[in-house]
């Protein structure tokens, strides 16, 4: 073999020995991982508002600024946190959460911006009712005596939703949804426990 093909190969092994050795270096770095934050909100109004299209609907700590609606809706806006939903703490008595928004032209259905019809949760929620959960009440009707309007919660693909100590009632059947509730097929993380 000519030398001057061995002094070659040589230099190459040497280069892809360095360019290996720095890339391990770089693969056992340690990762620098940043875990999801948990953030309460506290539903301080029954009214339906939507996030964004009124102030009651901030979740801030301000009196009467944080609807069901906008709940979610904040939860939707940084979905790599977990948002607690806590309906007990306003309303230590119960209460029934009516879904009474409806879109343009009077349709509720087919909005998947969380805006009018059902709650669209596209973040990761847990909504927490009491331990009678026949006192907390997320309804699809527009009133106690209304139609419904569309079904109650539909989560989609990435979310979740943990629902603990609430009713859901009187949404629409959407294909497969059972009570109200429409986890997106690919979705396994939803969870009701009554």
């Amino acid at each position: 073999m000519n030398f001057s093909i061995i002094l070659h190969l040589h230099r190459v092994f040497r280069i892809l020995l360095i360019i290996s050795i720095i890339a391990s270096s770089f693969l056992s770095l340690p990762s620098h991982s940043v875990s999801a934050a948990t953030f309460t909100l506290i539903v301080d109004t029954d009214e339906d508002y939507d996030f964004g299209d009124s102030g009651a609907s901030t979740c801030t700590a301000d009196p009467l600024d944080c609807s069901l609606r906008g709940a979610v809706a904040r939860a939707n806006a940084n979905p790599d946190d977990l948002f607690i939903i806590d309906l007990t703490a306003q309303f230590p008595a119960g209460r029934t959460f009516y879904l009474n928004r409806v879109g343009y032209p009077s349709v509720a259905y087919g909005d998947d911006d969380n805006k009018w019809g059902d709650l669209d949760v596209w973040g990761n929620i847990e909504i927490k009712g009491g331990n009678d959960p026949s006192l907390y009440v997320i309804d699809a009707r527009t009133g106690s005596a209304g139609t419904s309007l569309d079904r109650v919660l539909d989560i989609h693909f990435d979310a979740s939703a943990d629902i603990h100590g609430v009713t859901i009632q009187y949404g629409l059947p959407q294909s497969t949804v059972v009570s109200g509730v429409d986890p997106e097929p690919a979705e396994p993380s939803a969870t009701w426990v009554p």
